[in-house]
């Protein structure tokens, strides 16, 4: 039986056919890329978020709740963690006559201090990287004390409860204070929203020797106080 040949008709419609086969593939693929690339963009949001979180708990924290809301990013004013020997050698100016009131409603003040080595941490509840250091900082006080050192532990949260809340499932033998604007403004000024760890370490005569950043290690806070007692 002869083949049937295909006329000239037969074959214009062949290729119509394919023709709308591929404008309807390349349709198709017009449709979905945007989504993917909106996934896509969507995706390295959330890998660029998660790693600046992941930054912040790892190195500090900032403050919430009060007039410190942050506006943008830290200020980075603060002297940076330095070198145990070198800080020793230095001072950043005559500490502020602060006066707190721990939660117990004892008055601290930074002057009548005068003659000991006196330790600010300042931290929150909230804090991960803050209550990580809280042990070691306390301990600070308890190997330190008889040789003049003081740690007060003052805390940037924004509503006492907190506080209250945290020391009833937790103990803590340092004074513990509520740390206003007042105080930042004065110890740290230029830094707003202020983040959290942060130590000040004041001398016998009351210059501050220090202002450590987050990231400073509590060794590095041992070293320097130890190099004002021994």
């Amino acid at each position: 039986m002869e083949a049937v040949r295909p006329t000239g008709r037969d074959r214009a419609r062949r290729r119509g056919l394919r023709q709308h086969r591929l404008l309807t593939r390349w349709s198709t693929v017009r449709t979905v890329r945007p989504e993917v690339n909106v996934m896509r963009r969507n995706h390295a949001l959330i890998i660029a978020a998660a790693m600046l979180l992941a930054g912040l708990f790892i190195i500090g924290c900032l403050p919430r709740g009060g007039s410190e809301a942050p506006s943008g990013a830290p200020q980075s004013g603060a002297t940076a963690a330095p070198d145990a020997d070198a800080t020793a050698a230095q001072t950043l100016g005559p500490a502020p006559d602060l006066e707190f009131t721990d939660l117990n409603g004892n008055k601290l003040s930074i002057k009548a201090q005068s003659g000991d080595v006196l330790v600010l941490y300042f931290w929150a509840t909230y804090c991960t990287p803050c209550l990580a250091k809280l042990p070691k900082i306390e301990a600070i006080a308890e190997a330190y004390g008889e040789k003049g050192v003081v740690v007060w532990a003052l805390s940037k949260d924004p509503d006492r409860a907190m506080v209250d809340g945290w020391l009833q499932q937790n103990d803590l033998s340092i004074p513990v204070a509520l740390a206003g604007d007042d105080a930042n403004e004065a110890l740290f000024p230029g830094e707003k929203p202020l983040p959290i760890p942060r130590t000040i370490i004041i001398d016998q005569s009351g210059e501050i020797i220090a202002r450590l950043d987050p990231d400073a290690t509590v060794e590095q806070v041992e070293e320097l106080v130890k190099s004002l007692v021994e």
